[in-house]
């Protein structure tokens, strides 16, 4: 049986005193005192007491950062998909560049390649157009001298009938001005000397050829419209024209011979 602690055996323990945080403040009635074993009772409930509190706590704290790692979870989910998707957004826009950019590269390039045929073609039918109209002249121009040069054979020694040339039609009656004045001297040196013949004058034969400027001056660039206008019908570099051409090729034998 425990024997009860006098006030004047012990010093009295009391809430005051005991350094115990008390949820129930323990009153003592006027002249009670405490036993050790009650305030040790008193310690031990105050102590269960405040673990089941702390556990309580810890417990709430682990469910509260259980929720926040869920939620953090969800969150980055969230944010490694919105990026996943605008990733996939970016790269599909940069494919569909892409791919326009080599669209339009290559038809600027099938315009660049159109326009340098068709400034080809064009250049070709104008050349075209300038050898027509220059074979145009040419052939009005052979027309004349043969013309002129029938009128004028009584007058112009047989030998120098295929020397009647010239671009213009004056430059043609100037060089059948000219055949007429040899006509005459070589008749009157002729007569002087006392030959007659025909066959033993002098005179420039049309058998011997003459070269063209395609074999004095090789293979030449390919003339432009404008130069062909240029060229004096029947001048060297229309002749040239001509034979770079294929012009005037297969011709009756000459109207004089």
């Amino acid at each position: 049986m425990t024997t009860p602690i006098q006030a004047t055996d012990a010093p009295v323990v009391t809430p005051a005193n005991s350094g115990i945080p008390l949820t129930q403040p323990l009153t003592a009635q006027p002249d009670q005192t405490f036993t050790a074993a009650q305030v040790e009772q008193f310690r031990a409930e105050e102590k269960a007491k405040l673990y089941k509190q702390q556990e309580e706590l810890k417990a709430q704290q682990k469910a509260m950062q259980a929720e926040l790692d869920k939620y953090k979870s969800a969150e980055d989910a969230r944010e490694t998909e919105a990026k996943a998707t605008a990733e996939a957004a970016a790269a599909a826009q940069k494919a569909k560049d892409e791919e326009e950019l080599d669209a339009k590269s290559l038809l600027a390039k099938r315009d660049q390649e159109w326009s340098a045929k068709f400034a080809q073609l064009e250049a070709e039918r104008a050349r075209d157009h300038a050898l027509l109209e220059k074979e145009r002249q040419y052939s009005e121009l052979q027309a004349y001298i043969a013309r002129r040069v029938t009128e004028e054979r009584d007058d112009i020694e047989e030998n120098l009938l295929d020397l009647v040339t010239g671009s213009t039609p004056e430059q043609v009656e100037a060089s059948i001005v000219s055949m007429k004045q040899r006509s005459m001297r070589i008749m009157e040196n002729a007569r002087q000397n006392g030959v007659m013949t025909r066959a033993a004058m002098p005179g420039v034969s049309s058998a011997a050829g003459n070269a063209g400027p395609l074999d004095q001056l090789g293979e030449p660039r390919e003339p432009t419209a404008e130069e062909i206008a240029s060229y004096a019908p029947g001048s060297p570099e229309h002749l040239a024209a001509r034979a770079r051409y294929g012009i005037g090729r297969q011709q009756a034998p000459s109207m004089f011979g």
